[in-house]
């Protein structure tokens, strides 16, 4: 900063004002001489430098000539480096100067004020803690420390300037904020995962991106909905869109908007598009990257195809803290090459009130659900074969009716393959149907069972014995076979219900209870 009067050479810069102050606070010779240069400074900016300069007290200018700069200026400047270092990263509190100069408080004001509006600018995270005034100060200066820690009487508004430098800086307290949470989950945010962040508001500022094309309705969610365009937004809708999408990639347009200001981002699989774009963001926007993991198989690069190789990589360096739903994801993780030390095991919640017991007598014919979505993977085909079976084996038993719920690419297929195995009017499928009337996703629908009460088949496949427990009756997976054998047995009864206490470990508030404490530890890491 130069000053723009004629004759007054180099200004001080603001930064030095600050650690004059400081200085002299400590040495009243060096206070009085400041002010006989102070003075002399006058005396140029007047136009009036010959009497300074004949006196000694300011360098000669007018001949290029500018004098050796003090040692004790250039540690004037490391001093007010370490304040301005730890105002800017701490953030949690400004600094104030009382002065009893009013040119001098300008500009200290200003320079301590700098590093908190370029933070501001930045949106950088603010870590929450206890303690607002930095506790670790070993390598700040003795009279910055004094000044920051409130020792020598910096106590508030109520002490007087300094009469030797006239200037007082002091750290003004203030309560720490919440932690800022945005929650990505590209087209597939849903009510029934995100209720554990619905409890999350009176510790954390939850947010969640919401996309055009997003597949569920989440208007019963009580978040604060942040819309964010993707590209599959701006394309036409259909196959020719669906294709078009896949050339490039899916992605936001606009996420780092999104994520202004967010102390925690959280993401969902390694191969997901939105999981990279957070990644390749973490580093510019100063946000720790959380990471929900429900894939148990580790494909590492071999099995995966060109495009999530490369997310795999981008992501597995960025994530500050892995949070997969079983023992079995983790597991996953760490031959994936996820460091064991970011991994903690973080299972879902759910509505364990709105899945209680209905106390209603069993219906008649039995009614068999399977709910997820309409793709091969989810094994409905398997139920179709099975009923067909049981219906030839067993002919004396009343036959069950099967309601498949769920949405997607094999809904046409497995209607014609019904009616193909002679089962098509005991099968019903239905769409996903708003929450409140019947939620169930993904591997959640059988702690959702659980809950209810309800008998459950299922197969052995991934992580699904960790998740519904001993009370499930289990088959392999494709053994449509067993499954019809087991379907025979059922009207015989009783059935193991899952005891309270593991129904609770299941609950929305426990899901809560285990983020905020993946987040409280992310945030002190």
């Amino acid at each position: 900063m130069r000053d723009d009067r004629p004759g007054t050479g180099r200004r001080p810069a603001p930064h030095q004002l600050v650690a004059r102050g400081l200085r002299d606070r400590d040495d009243p010779a060096r206070a009085a001489h400041r002010g006989r240069r102070g003075d002399a400074l006058e005396e140029r900016a007047q136009g009036r430098p010959e009497a300074a300069v004949e006196r000694g007290e300011v360098p000669d200018h007018r001949d290029g000539r500018h004098g050796r700069e003090r040692p004790e200026q250039e540690r004037g400047r490391r001093e007010h480096r370490v304040v301005a270092a730890d105002v800017g990263q701490d953030a949690q509190w400004p600094a104030a100067v009382t002065t009893a100069h009013e040119a001098p408080r300008e500009a200290a004001v200003r320079i301590l004020d700098r590093p908190l509006r370029a933070a501001e600018q930045r949106r950088r995270p603010v870590a929450v803690e206890q303690r607002q005034v930095p506790q670790d100060l070993a390598d700040v200066p003795p009279a910055t420390r004094r000044y920051l820690r409130g020792d020598a009487g910096v106590d508030g508004d109520a002490h007087a300037p300094d009469p030797r430098s006239g200037r007082i800086v002091r750290a003004v307290r203030q309560p720490s904020r919440r932690l800022r949470v945005v929650v990505l989950r590209g087209h597939q945010a849903n009510p029934w995962e995100l209720r554990p962040w619905e409890l999350l508001g009176d510790r954390f500022e939850v947010s969640y991106a919401h996309s055009g094309a997003n597949w569920f309705d989440t208007g019963a969610l009580e978040l604060d909905r942040r819309e964010v365009r993707t590209l599959r937004d701006v394309l036409p809708r259909g196959r020719a869109g669906d294709f078009l999408v896949r050339i490039p990639g899916d992605r936001y347009l606009g996420l780092a908007e999104a994520v202004q200001g967010a102390d925690i981002v959280h993401a969902q699989e390694l191969a997901y598009w939105y999981s990279m774009q957070a990644a390749k963001l973490r580093r510019s926007m100063g946000f720790r990257l959380a990471l929900t993991i429900w894939e148990t198989l580790p494909f590492a690069d071999a099995y995966r195809n060109v495009r999530t190789r490369r997310y795999r990589r981008a992501v597995l360096d960025s994530v500050d803290l892995f949070l997969p739903t079983t023992e079995r994801a983790a597991a996953a993780l760490e031959l994936e090459g996820a460091p064991a030390d970011r991994i903690r095991v973080c299972p879902p919640g759910i509505d364990i009130d709105r899945f209680a017991p209905a106390g209603m007598p069993p219906a008649s014919p039995p009614v068999i659900l399977s709910a997820g979505r309409l793709v091969w993977e989810k094994g409905h085909q398997d139920l179709l074969r099975a009923l067909a079976l049981l219906a030839r084996r067993h002919p004396q038993l009343v036959q069950p009716r099967a309601l498949i719920v769920g949405s997607g690419e094999e809904e046409a297929r497995l209607r014609r393959y019904a009616g193909e195995l002679g089962v098509g009017d005991r099968v019903e499928l239905r769409p996903f149907v708003p929450y409140d009337q019947m939620p169930g996703v993904y591997a959640v629908v059988l702690a959702e069972a659980l809950a209810a009460g309800l008998p459950i088949v299922a197969s052995t496949s991934g992580a699904i014995p960790e998740v519904a427990g001993p009370t499930a009756t289990y088959v392999a997976p494709g053994d449509y076979v067993g499954l019809a054998d087991v379907l025979a047995d059922l009207p015989a009864g009783p059935h193991r219900i899952a005891d309270p206490e593991r129904v609770g470990r299941l609950s929305a508030a426990a899901a809560a209870q285990r983020l905020a404490e993946a987040y409280e530890a992310l945030a002190g890491a």
